[in-house]
């Protein structure tokens, strides 16, 4: 009778056990999804968040702070974005690379402009 017990209890164990590997397959399956999917749907939603670019075209004209020909016709920078180029007014690096604000923008934006270049910043 008590090894009868003891059989009827492993059963129950094992049903329990069962169940619970269901459970925690579901769950870790469920965990997994949101895992992968809710990143990939941030990253691919819509980014109001865009940074400040300035796209200008017609640049040609001689910078008298780095004595540098700058004719290049068309260029596009953006803030945070890495950029090196000799064409910058005082004031903004051009030596190396770095990465401009929105100020060294504006700064770049009057000087290419006031020497016949079209410029947008948005």
């Amino acid at each position: 009778m008590f090894c009868l017990g003891l059989l009827h209890l492993d059963q129950q164990l094992l049903i329990i056990s069962s169940s619970f590997k269901i459970i925690v397959n579901c769950s870790m399956k469920k965990l997994l999804f949101l895992l992968f999917f809710i990143p990939l749907f941030f990253a691919c939603s819509d980014d109001d968040n865009e940074l400040p670019c300035l796209s200008c075209h017609n640049i040609n004209f001689t910078n008298e702070y780095t004595g540098y020909d700058c004719d290049v016709g068309s260029m596009v920078l953006c803030v945070d974005e890495w950029i090196s180029y000799p064409c910058f007014p005082e004031g903004v690096p051009y030596g190396s690379a770095f990465q401009p604000t929105l100020s060294h923008l504006n700064a770049i934006k009057t000087l290419w402009e006031d020497n016949g270049a079209n410029c947008n910043l948005n």
